[in-house]
């Protein structure tokens, strides 16, 4: 019988770039979440039912505090909400060496929260087409 190793996720920077060589990770991470959908497409016709695959589509989300002061290979939220305001296309790697899931898209959305007695926070979503990079 195998002993399993989980992988803890404080060990596995999420990361932005803009030209998909040099990533920069995202300051005081709290979470992330990975979905892929690859949607069916069904035709009902006189042969029977017709059932194949459509094209996939991703999204990357990432939950972070607020800081003023990101250090060198840091992004910060004013930064990502810059690339959201420009529209700009932005890639994304989450990876510690083994485990790797990379892809590029826009932001399609981009929150700010402010509790009372707490730490401004945003969450972003990235949505992109094709397939996630596993290497």
């Amino acid at each position: 019988m195998s002993s399993p190793t989980p992988l803890a996720s404080r060990l596995v920077p999420f990361a932005i770039s803009t030209d998909g060589t040099t990533y920069n990770n995202v300051v005081c991470k709290k979470s992330w979440d990975l979905a892929l959908n690859i949607p069916l497409v069904q035709e009902d016709t006189d042969c029977g039912k017709i059932t194949g695959v459509g094209t996939p589509g991703f999204t990357f989300g990432v939950e972070f505090v607020f800081t003023t002061t990101p250090g060198a290979g840091e992004i910060s939220a004013n930064t990502v909400m810059g690339y959201a305001n420009a529209g700009t296309l932005i890639y994304v790697k989450i990876s510690n060496g083994t485990y790797i899931r990379s892809g590029s898209g826009y932001l399609s959305d981009y929150k700010e929260s402010a509790p009372v007695n707490g730490f401004i926070t945003a969450t972003a979503t990235v949505t992109g087409n094709g397939t996630i990079a596993t290497a």
